[in-house]
């Protein structure tokens, strides 16, 4: 096979990978949307944090990271006041937070 073969198939492999992200990205925003319907009279107007709890710790998604950006961004939860806050000083997806 000559190298210009082997482009060749390299773009038509590419091509195909590239038309199932398309494929996983348009179904993902599909069910964004019937979700954020389907649960529109329980969003509206109301806050939400994503918390884990575990060994007698706790720790919240940052609104812009992680699940905080399907929470927040796609689903179209509020984002409370203290979710606002550790995530300005967030390093990373989750942050601790102490009661």
């Amino acid at each position: 096979m000559s190298e210009d073969d082997l482009q060749t198939i390299n773009k038509v492999i590419s091509l195909a990978k590239e038309k199932e992200a398309e494929k996983v990205i348009s179904d993902y925003q599909k069910s964004v949307k019937s979700t954020r319907e389907e649960l529109a009279d329980k969003i509206e107007n109301k806050t939400t944090a994503v918390l884990w709890v575990t060994n007698n710790s706790a720790f919240m998604v940052s609104k812009n990271r992680s699940s905080g950006r399907i929470v927040y961004d796609d689903l179209k939860f509020g984002v409370p006041d203290l979710v606002e806050e550790v995530s300005k000083e967030a390093t990373s997806d989750w942050s601790a937070v102490s009661s």
